[in-house]
Order: C-alpha cells, then sequence, then structure tokens
C-alpha cells in the first residue's frame, strides 16, 4: 500500500517478463511435446488460485473480526 505506482508496475513487469521467460523456454525445450508444459501450468495455476482465495478469505475475515472488536 505503500509502495509507488511506477515501483509497483516495474516490479510487476520484471517478474511477468521472468515468468514468460520461463514459459517460452519450457515451450522451446519441450518442443512438440508442449502440451507436458500446458498440463503443468495448468495444475500450478489451480494451486496458486486455492491459495490465494484462502488467504483472501482469511485477510477478510481478520478485518471483520477486528472491526467487531
Amino acid at each position: 500500500m505503500k509502495m509507488s505506482p511506477i515501483r509497483f508496475t516495474v516490479l510487476t513487469a520484471i517478474g511477468s517478463g521472468m515468468w514468460n521467460a520461463l514459459l517460452i523456454g519450457a515451450g522451446v525445450v519441450l518442443g512438440a511435446n508442449w502440451q507436458r508444459v500446458e498440463a503443468w501450468i495448468g495444475s500450478y495455476s489451480n494451486a496458486v488460485l486455492v491459495v490465494a482465495a484462502v488467504t483472501v478469505a482469511a485477510f477478510l475475515a481478520l478485518r471483520h473480526l477486528r472491526r467487531k472488536n
């Protein structure tokens, strides 16, 4: 919340670039077997979504409890 928008944008761009480079590299290495990358990323994405949902739910629950007291 205290990070400047410019710094946030730069760091997000760097992280996204690294992630995309990893995926492109995996696709190049696997060549015709790119479906393996897709299957791995699909299961990884599901795990990230679950962790994100639990984190948001916990944050909202704690925030609600703190405001009640």
